[in-house]
């Protein structure tokens, strides 16, 4: 396990942690997008289960019932409602799965940012930062996890405010597993 999903789990402290996938799930997703996933992002999610960061980052997990499932369908549907912008995606060189060397969006707030990796670079874990509504993307030398210890400690500038985002107040717990959510959420 990487030294920050050990950090990130001592930041959340004792969650009751829910649909932590197997790796039976990894094998089966996997399989069906065709591509080897960073193994850091995979340890994440696998100790942490289906959840929220801060006030809005929703982490994709293979072994999710709804809304933040990772699985080929739900891409190709995420890629559908951002098909507004594949033509902005394509003049700064990116794409979105299942395109080849597309995007596989893994993380995503309410307030259309994205976060994901290129699959030409899998298992190679540089973080993708997609800002749809700004139509912006920035690569971080980074997975993740060290992301999201980064961010919520404040040792990461010039990611243009996500720390805003994510943690955008000061009852925001580092990390909330999806059972305590009060409703449904749409990322």
């Amino acid at each position: 396990m990487s030294s920050f999903v050990e950090q990130a789990l001592e930041l959340a402290g004792n969650c009751n942690y829910q649909e932590r996938p197997t790796e039976q799930h990894w094998l089966k997703v996997e399989a069906e997008l065709g591509v080897k996933l960073p193994s850091e992002y995979k340890a994440l999610v696998s100790r942490f289960g289906t959840g929220r960061f801060g006030g809005d980052l929703y982490v994709f997990n293979p072994a999710a019932s709804k809304h933040i499932r990772l699985s080929k369908k739900d891409l190709e549907d995420l890629r559908q409602e951002y098909a507004a912008f594949l033509d902005w995606l394509a003049q700064d060189g990116y794409r979105l799965y299942p395109e080849p060397g597309g995007i596989i969006i893994t993380a995503a707030t309410t307030s259309q940012i994205s976060f994901g990796f290129q699959t030409k670079d899998c298992p190679v874990s540089d973080l993708i930062v997609v800002r749809f509504g700004a139509h912006e993307c920035e690569r971080l030398q980074m997975g993740l996890a060290e992301f999201i210890c980064r961010l919520y400690r404040g040792e990461l500038y010039g990611v243009g405010g996500l720390r805003t985002v994510i943690w955008n107040g000061s009852s925001d717990r580092f990390f909330t597993p999806f059972a305590t959510f009060n409703g449904d959420v749409e990322v």
